[in-house]
């Protein structure tokens, strides 16, 4: 009997010690590359102006410049881009260099210094979602992706893509969701040319104080 028992528990610790190989480890936090580019898809609500869909743009990021550029179809959506051209809808452009943000209108042929990284308004790091929260993983159309949560005053959802760590969503809960086109993104080194700013725009031409650029700074 105290033999058939001793069986019996031999059996249980192998299945256990078994079971606990098949449980997988949560990844661990996403890194971004130190330079890439890539197309998004934007949705976005600005009370007042209401909610603006299908908003074209680029990323463009790189790290080892200290630069980023995103650029909108429309910036009526944006809240910086809106409080300088009051709901207008025109195209923009957020461009971080030197530790400066512009909002530029190329299309108004105008520019305006925005803030500076000394108060929040540079480039984040590649690590910026270290402290992230690992939510799960999310599978559509064969694709797994990995859902993480950085909290802010709210849920800030972010999606990779799995196999490649290709940013997919970055979901700013309840006002703005951009998706990405992996098929677009390019890894590595951005030509300095799409970092120059227009002749137009000056460190000096600040944007207006009624603007969000003045909480911002």
């Amino acid at each position: 009997m105290q033999c058939h028992q001793l069986i019996l528990t031999l059996i249980a610790v192998v299945i256990s010690n078994t079971d606990r190989l098949f449980i997988t480890a949560d990844p661990t936090p996403p890194v971004w590359p130190v330079a890439f580019q890539e197309i998004f898809n934007e949705t976005s609500t600005l009370p007042v102006v209401g909610t603006g869909s299908n908003i074209q743009g680029t990323y463009y990021y790189d790290f080892d410049q200290k630069a980023v550029r995103i650029d909108r179809s429309t910036g009526k959506y944006d809240r910086y881009c809106s409080s300088v051209k009051y709901f207008q809808d025109t195209p923009c452009t957020h461009l971080v260099v030197k530790g400066l943000r512009y909002l530029v209108f190329p299309a108004l042929k105008s520019c305006c210094m925005c803030c500076t990284a000394e108060s929040g308004c540079g480039i984040v790091r590649p690590d910026w979602l270290s402290d992230s929260t690992f939510v799960g993983y999310n599978t559509t159309e064969s694709v797994k992706y990995q859902v993480w949560d950085k909290k802010g005053l709210q849920n800030n959802y972010y999606w990779q893509v799995d196999a490649t760590q290709t940013p997919y969503i970055i979901d700013q809960q309840p006002n703005d969701l951009m998706v990405f086109d992996v098929t677009s993104f390019k890894k590595g080194a951005i030509d300095p040319s799409i970092f120059a700013l227009p002749s137009y725009c000056s460190k000096d031409h600040k944007c207006p104080l009624v603007s969000v650029c003045t909480i911002a700074r």
